[in-house]
């Protein structure tokens, strides 16, 4: 059972499915529940009643042979009334509920959990992956702690092995989600039961919503950009538009990731509206480069040789004039912004994606444009796959 909030609050299994399950109706903290819950739990019950409404129906069910009752508190999961304390490092038991006994987890770079130490570094449990997150016949200590791929609970009830991620279930066997993406409509070019846009050692799904990139330089970031939107922008002749953040995780570690880019229009687009859904904004440092496509020449001239709409409006053809640029000047002496224009006005680097697949940069401090690659998603392949 899940909050408004998608906060897990608990999970029932059974070694054996039991044909009947009677519920009472939630008043107050039975006395079974009090005869076989900590005190300082009861106590806790007592206190908010959102919380005591939620959870007595569940001890309601204790005696029911085979039963396993989890509750979840925050990070303190009850396994049958016995607390687990679990933080982003690892986990704390607590033996005959006095005594705290220390278990750290081993990450990898994309998160997923390893292997498991205990307090004076013996290993208790060590995790094999496929690159979908699928167990390897190698791991050891399956019993230790649940949570794996990407940190994920892995929920092994009846045999299910899916694991949790909030808004979805995801099961590594099939390599899919368990129900439709709620953003689909973000990602109209794959399916909306796929994992990681079928690129798990990629990407990282943070939540069952969305990839959450990292990438270690802006350029990547760029190109990633451009291998998923540029296609968007031609089919649907309209311009997307990101900004590319540097970020810094908790351990110190600089990567760099964009947010869900703005649709605008033909020949226009502003980074309003942007999705910041798959980043997290406390580890963000500012903001290192603008990327907004150009949709479909084709469209805008009958002239398949015309490349004006293949580099940067404003361009110039110099360096020099380039990093004066302020714009074609308007009747009224003021100018009108485009491209070069605008990254002069920011001092900020800007990233284009061209119909033809070309990605470029163009550096406000120097006026230069560089080619960065050649390779995208362009106006021709596309139309050919569709």
């Amino acid at each position: 059972m899940y909050d408004a909030n998608g906060q897990k609050l608990k999970m029932v299994t059974y070694a054996s499915m039991p044909l009947v399950i009677g519920r009472a109706a939630p008043a107050k903290v039975s006395a079974r529940a009090k005869a076989v819950l900590p005190e300082h739990v009861t106590d806790s019950l007592l206190r908010d009643n959102s919380i005591m409404e939620r959870l007595t129906p569940i001890y309601e069910l204790i005696g029911v042979p085979g039963q396993t009752t989890y509750d979840y508190c925050g990070n303190i999961v009850y396994k049958n009334g016995v607390p687990t304390i679990y933080s982003e490092d690892g986990f704390t038991t607590l033996a005959r509920m006095r005594f705290p006994e220390f278990h750290y987890y081993i990450r990898d770079h994309q998160g997923n959990i390893r292997g498991v130490t205990d307090g004076r570094g013996n290993i208790e449990q060590q995790n094999d992956y496929y690159p979908f997150g699928g167990m390897m016949a190698s791991s050891t200590g399956g019993a230790v702690q649940p949570y794996r791929y990407t940190g994920k609970e892995l929920v092994r009830f009846q045999g299910l092995d899916w694991l949790d991620y909030g808004a979805r279930w995801y099961d590594p066997a099939t390599l899919r989600w368990n129900r439709v993406d709620p953003m689909a409509e973000k990602y109209t070019y794959v399916s909306p039961y796929s994992f990681c846009l079928n690129n798990p050692i990629r990407y990282v799904d943070l939540d069952g919503r969305a990839p959450g990139d990292k990438f270690k330089y802006p350029t990547l970031a760029a190109l990633d950009f451009g291998m998923i939107y540029n296609k968007l922008s031609i089919l649907e002749n309209k311009e997307y538009a990101s900004f590319i953040y540097k970020m810094l995780d908790k351990n110190g570690n600089v990567y760099y990731t964009y947010a869900g880019p703005a649709r605008g229009r033909q020949n226009s687009v502003t980074q309003k509206g942007l999705d910041y859904s798959n980043i997290n904004v406390e580890e963000v440092k500012g903001i290192v480069a603008t990327i907004h496509t150009h949709a479909d020449w084709s469209r805008i001239s009958l002239d398949v040789d015309k490349d004006w709409n293949n580099t940067f409006s404003g361009d110039q053809g110099n360096p020099i004039k380039n990093r004066t640029w302020k714009g074609e000047k308007r009747a009224n002496g003021k100018h009108k912004p485009d491209d070069i224009s605008e990254s002069n006005r920011t001092r900020t680097y800007s990233y284009l994606v061209t119909p033809n697949g070309t990605l470029k940069g163009y550096d406000p401090k120097s006026g230069k444009i560089t080619v960065w690659s050649t390779s995208l998603p362009n106006s021709v392949s596309v139309k050919k796959t569709r």
